[in-house]
């Protein structure tokens, strides 16, 4: 009835080339049966993008998983984009773990212990005995096997604590695991391996368990406060409340309480509050510039990946392919929206990649608005619409309204301030209530916002002087144009690769305006090694460095 568990469960190689070469030769003997998420994982091993030990784990369970249409492999759907639950994750470590066990003699009997896990229930006394020979014989090679697949450590605190549990189950059983955990080995997987509390049958103590999340609350909810002796407190890390004890488990809040929400104008709020459009993430500490999980309340985010971690998926208006669509950006003269499939020439939610459009009115269904700038007067007062102001201003003036936009006198209804005596004609009103660009970065040398802009001529872009077509981003005030595909490299380059750095590693600030060393010919663009007088860059203040936006582009 012996097990071979104290062998590796997979001996590890090193050799990455060698790992890619052994899944192949797996998926060609299994090609009838190989699932696209496969080769979804042989994919990220082969672009680098999964890490030596996700490529060690996935390769495992490749190995051990000789029917692709069981139940564990249906288990580990979706393990290499990590969007199973924690308990899911270590559900599939633990049937993997109890294969190993699963030799000769013994399959029959780990079979049934694999089913009792799997089904969530208790295990009578008549099949735990059946069980007891596997078990009590081999506790310390389970738990050492387990070992290589824990994504994170017990705690000397938490070990303590297990360790006062696990002596009210069989001595034999408690001697062995007490031996692993009080030694200092402190890697023991924290959802395995914590003896259920039985009062009606002492050999159910003896049984292992996937999910102790539920055990803790009940028995030990402090245990879950501890932060543990061998490492330094992070206070964001043990103190956060990752989920509220009122709301659902994958409701996220802020260190308030307040409920998260998903919120795509998060970098044109902190622009116009605190003057720059960088957010940083509470949970890993990342800057970016673009949509997140927002307390307005409390000024707390949460990144898209962050979130996911937590078991919340956003619900970000996204094309097949899961990117966020950007307001506005896209060559097309028309395009048909993918949700009402109706077509439209205006500006639209787009996935440039993809070719994915949908319209401004479904975009706004999924709670997704283009930012609007009100109508406001030099001195920030709300400006409303009016239509008995002709005779008011011939009255005191002999003369109607000017309009402060194209000086033209006004002899219809228009925008006015009561205070400030403050006009706008409706035709330059409807400018200014056209959308923003997508981000706020979209400026004039001048700082004005860029607008979403449809013209009937076209214009020439200020970035890349080349013509604009009939849809671009406009600057009234100033006359200043970015054509569409300046705009997508900008939007690019600001969200995506916000971390752009110098030769000395510091980091480049994008600057909109032209700075006065450009001006005076006094500093040359990085790349081009010419001056740039047209449109703003990216500057490093430390080393004078420079890098114009068009060879950003380029």
């Amino acid at each position: 009835m012996g097990c071979e568990c104290s062998k590796t469960p997979y001996s590890i190689i090193s050799d990455e080339e060698k790992f890619i070469e052994e899944a192949e030769k797996y998926l060609e003997i299994h090609k009838h049966k190989a699932s696209t998420l496969i080769q979804k994982f042989l994919s990220k091993i082969k672009t680098e993008t999964a890490s030596k030990e996700q490529i060690q784990k996935i390769l495992y369970f490749l190995k051990l998983n000789k029917k692709p249409h069981s139940k564990l492999y249906i288990s580990l759907k979706g393990f290499g984009d990590a969007i199973m639950t924690e308990s899911e994750i270590n559900l599939a470590k633990t049937k993997c773990t109890i294969i190993l066990l699963a030799k000769d003699s013994c399959e029959i009997k780990a079979k049934l212990l694999f089913e009792a896990i799997e089904s969530g229930t208790e295990i009578n006394s008549n099949k735990l005995n059946t069980l007891l020979d596997i078990i009590s014989t081999s506790a310390i090679q389970l738990v050492q096997s387990a070992i290589n697949f824990s994504p994170k450590g017990l705690s000397a605190g938490r070990a303590e604590i297990y360790s006062k549990k696990l002596k009210q189950s069989q001595p034999y059983f408690t001697d062995k695991l007490q031996t692993l955990i009080l030694d200092g080995l402190s890697k023991i997987p924290k959802n395995q391996f914590i003896a259920r509390i039985s009062n009606s049958n002492t050999l159910k103590n003896i049984l292992s368990t996937y999910g102790i999340r539920s055990l803790l609350f009940k028995y030990y909810p402090e245990a879950l406060l501890l932060v543990p002796i061998s490492q330094k407190p992070d206070i964001f890390y043990y103190n956060y409340p990752k989920v509220s004890p009122n709301q659902p488990r994958t409701t996220l809040v802020c260190k308030n309480s307040h409920v998260l929400k998903w919120t795509n104008d998060c970098p044109f709020y902190y622009m116009n509050t605190v003057g720059s459009w960088e957010i940083k993430c509470k949970k890993c500490n990342t800057l970016f510039s673009s949509s997140c999980w927002h307390c307005r309340e409390c000024l707390w985010d949460i990144c898209e990946k962050c979130g996911l971690d937590l078991n919340q998926k956003a619900p970000k208006l996204s094309c097949t392919k899961d990117h966020e669509l950007v307001w506005g950006i896209s060559n097309n003269a028309t395009f048909t929206c993918k949700i009402c499939k109706n077509e439209d020439k205006d500006f639209e939610w787009n996935c440039e990649e993809c070719n994915y459009s949908v319209c401004k009115d479904c975009g706004e269904k999924f709670g997704y608005k283009a930012t609007l700038w009100p109508n406001l007067c030099a001195n920030g007062h709300s400006l409303t619409i009016q239509s008995d102001i002709q005779a008011k201003y011939q009255e005191k003036y002999g003369k109607g309204p000017i309009c402060e936009k194209c000086e033209a006198e006004i002899h219809e209804d228009c925008y006015h301030c009561n205070e400030c005596d403050f006009d706008i004609c409706k035709k330059c009103s409807g400018y200014i209530n056209k959308p923003l660009g997508p981000h706020p970065c979209f400026v004039c040398t001048e700082g004005h916002y860029l607008r979403s802009f449809h013209s009937d001529t076209e214009s020439v872009c200020n970035s890349c002087s080349s013509q604009c077509g009939f849809k671009f981003y406009f600057c009234q005030d100033c006359g200043f144009c970015l054509c569409l595909t300046c705009c997508s490299n900008l939007y690019k380059n600001i969200t995506k690769q916000c971390q752009k750095i110098c030769p000395k590693g510091h980091k480049l600030t994008y600057n909109p305006q032209v700075t006065q060393r450009y001006k005076e010919n006094k500093f040359l663009c990085a790349i081009t090694k010419k001056p740039n007088k047209n449109i703003g860059s990216f500057n490093c203040y430390d080393c004078s460095y420079d890098i114009s936006l068009i060879s950003i582009n380029s």
